[in-house]
């Protein structure tokens, strides 16, 4: 599966994916803050700009799958993650 996706910047690898109902771009901001990484941020499989692929229903495993490839495509043999869950618990973590 062709994932959509930005590839910005040089040194270690920093994924960055979105969650439901959202797209890549709600990462913009925090790209210009990950200066000195390559960063990568898809659109899962049936949002923003990435096609669903034939597939009424995508699981879990199906966007680990794309997301592995993805990592392949570009070359990229590890990286580090963040997902706008981690976002939520820090925001949590921070009122209390």
């Amino acid at each position: 599966m062709a994932l959509s996706f930005t590839d910005t910047g040089t040194g270690p690898v920093v994924l960055l994916i979105h969650g439901h109902p959202l797209d890549r771009r709600v990462w913009g901001p925090q790209v210009a803050g990950l200066a000195g990484c390559r960063v990568i941020a898809p659109d899962l499989r049936g949002y923003g700009e990435s096609p669903l692929g034939g597939r009424a229903h995508v699981t879990p495993a199906d966007h680990a799958d794309d997301l592995a490839a993805l990592l392949d495509e570009v070359s990229a043999d590890s990286a580090d993650s963040a997902d706008s869950a981690d976002s939520a618990d820090s925001a949590d973590s921070a009122d209390s």
